[in-house]
């Protein structure tokens, strides 16, 4: 059975009533508290002081000491496996390669580039 819905007609006759607007003043918004400061602060770092064109002890510059930390950190970084994989050069044959005793051919190399900078 359907249901009979009554409308009455009056609710859509009357004046509407006028819309309300939010009042956004600054008396009602609420300020900010304050935290404490943190007092387990490590102390401030001073800048370096070294320029990068300035030589070092070890008579390299700036960029040739950063160039060598670079060519060490990959040496030591690299995997065996991966790199037999890729090269054919077995663990043995890349240990020779880049011994730190002079007699490595490629670490000597690598070296004398990453110096000359």
């Amino acid at each position: 059975m359907p249901v009979k819905r009554e409308l009455n007609i009056e609710y859509y006759n009357s004046d509407q009533e006028d819309d309300i607007k939010p009042d956004l003043s600054d008396s009602h918004t609420p300020k900010k508290s304050r935290s404490k400061p943190n007092t387990n602060r490590s102390p401030k770092k001073d800048k370096s002081k070294t320029n990068p064109s300035d030589v070092g002890s070890d008579g390299l510059s700036a960029k040739a000491r950063f160039a060598v930390m670079i060519v060490e950190r990959g040496i030591e970084a690299l995997k065996k496996d991966e790199v037999e994989a890729a090269t054919g050069l077995t663990a043995v044959q890349q240990r020779d390669l880049v011994r730190k005793d002079g007699k490595g051919v490629l670490r000597k190399a690598l070296m004398a580039i990453a110096e000359k900078m």
